[in-house]
């Protein structure tokens, strides 16, 4: 999954695969955890958010189920 670097203090990256609905995010303690059945507009709303620590907190973590990722 390819991720794109985010201006946050507390995510480093994330990505997103449509086919699945699945979104990963790394934080910046290197910590990655896999969202499941997201939508592709959540995703592109988080992407563009202001402030995607804030958008992330209220509208993915509380919202979706996940998993952490194992290693590449």
């Amino acid at each position: 999954m390819i991720h794109n670097q985010i201006t946050s203090s507390s995510i480093k990256s994330a990505g997103f695969d449509p086919k699945t609905g699945e979104m990963e995010v790394e934080f910046q303690t290197g910590r990655k955890y896999r969202y499941q059945n997201v939508p592709q507009g959540t995703y592109d709303s988080f992407v563009n958010a202001k402030s995607q620590g804030k958008f992330f907190g209220s509208e993915i973590r509380p919202l979706f189920k996940f998993e952490k990722a194992e290693d590449d």
